[in-house]
């Protein structure tokens, strides 16, 4: 039986990490119902790096607090998301080093670079080189193009988050009809939405602070927050349209075929590109992406993992 440590992606900072870790786990059942697939989880690694190195506690590039997720056995190891950028290699990369050295193989599972830039790229490319990438599913083209050839098996995919659907059914809430507005970064539109609208705001980024002043939300209702995955696929999955300017909430709007728009023009809205929307349409409208192509590109991904989890 081939085992799968599918190392979560600490979304106690950020839950749109949690989005990615029950997609990522989706596809990877799908492509092998009879795998032994387990959970470890980055967050210790990423506290010891970020909390307690910055406060000059501890050297940040030497790992120091016990580590789980090298020690338990597996085939294969399954990281998702931003894990192609200089931060995911200053936090994980000697961690991962030891997971190579005990005879795990690396997959890569819709992953992305945040920066998207030549700095980035050749640091990135660098460590990957060296450390030895089994299999990469690029979440965009970009990514693809640009690392493609530093895996033994590469593949042009698609984010993870797209697998939410096949991962969680949303239950059904005892509320209104309602829209969604999901705003961290910037301050939510006082046009967006007629009177007597119900909105509900639920926010991705709340640890370690919550930065509900400066977005304004502190003074509207109905501002939602929770540790919980299942808690947000609950109110994505249930509401009428969805407005962000976080792109794994739209995400998971196309996901559970609710309209979405974004409002930012972050270079990681490429993702949507494989599935026909460019950044510019889902920008500047409410957008549901086919249903059809959707399901063809989860396929052939689904079709991709299996050959990698049977043939590894």
């Amino acid at each position: 039986m081939t085992t799968v440590n599918i190392v979560l992606g600490n979304h106690v900072t950020n839950i749109g990490n949690g989005f990615l870790d029950v997609g990522s786990k989706a596809s990877i059942q799908l492509a092998d119902p009879e795998a032994d697939v387990f959970n470890t989880s980055s967050f210790p690694r990423w506290y010891e790096h970020t909390q307690m190195g910055r406060k000059g506690l501890l050297k940040k590039s030497e790992p120091n607090f016990f580590s789980i997720v090298y020690r338990l056995q597996a085939d294969f190891a399954v990281f998702s998301g931003m894990v192609i950028t200089t931060g995911f290699v200053d936090r994980y990369g000697e961690i991962i080093r030891k997971m190579r050295a005990n005879g795990t193989k690396i997959i890569l599972n819709g992953a992305g670079p945040v920066r998207y830039t030549d700095e980035e790229t050749d640091r990135c490319r660098a460590y990957w080189s060296d450390v030895g990438l089994h299999a990469l599913v690029s979440r965009d083209t970009y990514t693809y193009e640009r690392y493609s050839d530093l895996a033994e098996l590469p593949f042009d995919g698609i984010d993870c988050g797209f697998f939410l659907s096949d991962g969680y059914s949303p239950r059904k809430l005892d509320a209104p009809a309602y829209d969604v507005a999901a705003f961290d970064g910037i301050k939510e539109s006082g046009d967006l939405y007629s009177e007597g609208r119900t909105v509900v705001r639920p926010h991705h980024k709340i640890f370690p602070s919550l930065n509900l002043r400066d977005s304004g939300a502190a003074f509207k209702p109905n501002v939602f927050i929770s540790e919980q995955v299942a808690d947000y696929l609950n109110i994505y999955g249930n509401a009428t349209t969805v407005r962000t300017d976080r792109v794994h909430a739209c995400v998971a709007a196309v996901s559970y075929d609710v309209p979405c728009q974004l409002y930012s023009d972050t270079k990681r809205g490429f993702l949507f590109e494989k599935l026909g929307i460019s950044r510019e349409q889902l920008q500047s409208e409410l957008t549901r992406i086919d249903r059809q192509k959707l399901q063809d590109a989860k396929g052939a991904q689904v079709a991709f993992l299996e050959s990698v989890l049977k043939d590894g």
